[in-house]
């Protein structure tokens, strides 16, 4: 074989091997995991993710930014995949254990997510305090430059722009929505009513950017002097 040839082709597959071992971008980032926290109080809570035997804390509960990531659990059959979580005070006895007598919430991440986002909701039904929410977080389903829009109210709701009208769906069904030019827009949130009447419930201004992905939850208010509905946003923000 022509010397030169060979050079060329041991240098290709050493750079093969790095592309292979390190990826090659965004696009090929590992599984990972993450938390938000819903609010403050669920914020200051300190919990142990426990998967296969293994207890990892979860680090940097925060309820405008996403946790450190974590390793996803290991995927059961089907695909899908559980973890359970833990007050980090709770002391696991020796030998089988009995959940029913552990205080714990079980999460369970649907088959498909690649990098799912595990919402904390506050929760009196459960012994330490919390419910979870699951939704894909990989940054392929939610591009930078885009809003995701999590309309956490029982009914459908209505985004709309002077060029756009977007449906809504409730009981936390993620939709994107992106403005796309380099500008800004005047927003608003609205009720369709029974006999074909909107209803405006809020009203925003929202500027694009590339660089971004921000995550919208449209909630119930907690003060009714406010309007009827609030708006929790967590953005993101490129490195690169």
């Amino acid at each position: 074989m022509n010397p030169f040839l060979t050079v060329f082709l041991r240098r290709w597959r050493g750079c093969l091997l790095v592309l292979l071992l390190c990826g090659s971008g965004p696009g090929l980032a590992a599984a990972e995991l993450r938390f938000l926290a819903w609010d403050e109080g669920t914020a200051a809570k300190e919990l142990d993710l426990l998967s296969a035997g293994q207890r990892t804390p979860v680090a940097g509960l925060h309820p405008l930014q996403r946790s450190k990531p974590l390793s996803l659990p290991p995927a059961e059959p089907g695909g899908q995949r559980s973890f359970r979580l833990l007050a980090r005070e709770t002391v696991l006895p020796e030998g089988e254990l009995n959940w029913e007598t552990i205080p714990h919430l079980v999460v369970d991440v649907p088959a498909g997510l690649r990098q799912p986002l595990v919402i904390l909701l506050p929760s009196s039904r459960n012994p330490i305090g919390l419910r979870s929410i699951v939704i894909e977080d990989a940054t392929d389903d939610f591009p930078w430059g885009q809003f995701r829009i999590v309309n956490t109210v029982e009914r459908d709701l209505i985004l709309a722009t002077r060029e756009q009208r977007l449906t809504l769906p409730g009981n936390w069904k993620p939709v994107n929505f992106s403005l796309g030019d380099g500008g800004n827009r005047s927003v608003v949130i609205a009720i369709e009513e029974d006999d074909g009447g909107i209803t405006i419930v809020y009203s925003t201004i929202w500027l694009d950017d590339p660089r971004s992905r921000r995550l919208v939850f449209i909630a119930p208010s907690e003060n009714a002097r406010l309007g009827a509905v609030m708006l929790k946003v967590v953005p993101e923000f490129r490195r690169d």
